[in-house]
């Protein structure tokens, strides 16, 4: 039990930090984001001409880190991470795979997170 209870810790700190440093990533870019062909990019740049959905996400991504990282409101943080880490997914998996692994490993995380607090969740599910 003790060995699942770290394994889960790890995975909620890496996790957090992943989300932090995407979220500011699209605010001062440390690194420069793919271009993408066809429907992807097209995708993408609407999106971005919307105005505010990819700000949403920046800030989820931030809120749901720093959430994460601090151990405040983790159940939370996981709901709203989970609708864009399953979008993130599938976005790749669909029109984008060459970063797929990721992707996976982040709803994978998204996820096994969420199970291992199923019970907190069992009043939502009623």
């Amino acid at each position: 039990m003790k060995v699942k209870i770290n394994i889960l810790w790890i995975i909620q700190r890496v996790f957090g930090l992943a989300l932090l440093f995407f979220g500011l990533n699209k605010i001062f870019q440390f690194i420069p984001l793919p271009e993408h062909q066809g429907f992807a990019q097209s995708f993408l740049d609407h999106l971005t001409q919307s105005g505010y959905i990819l700000p949403i996400i920046m800030v989820a991504q931030i809120m749901a880190g720093l959430s994460l990282l601090l151990n405040r409101f983790v159940p939370v943080a996981l709901i709203v991470m989970f609708p864009i880490s399953l979008n993130i997914f599938l976005f790749h998996a669909f029109h984008a795979p060459g970063a797929l692994i990721p992707a996976t490993i982040f709803l994978a995380w998204n996820s096994m997170l969420m199970l291992s607090r199923i019970r907190i969740y069992r009043a939502l599910l009623v």
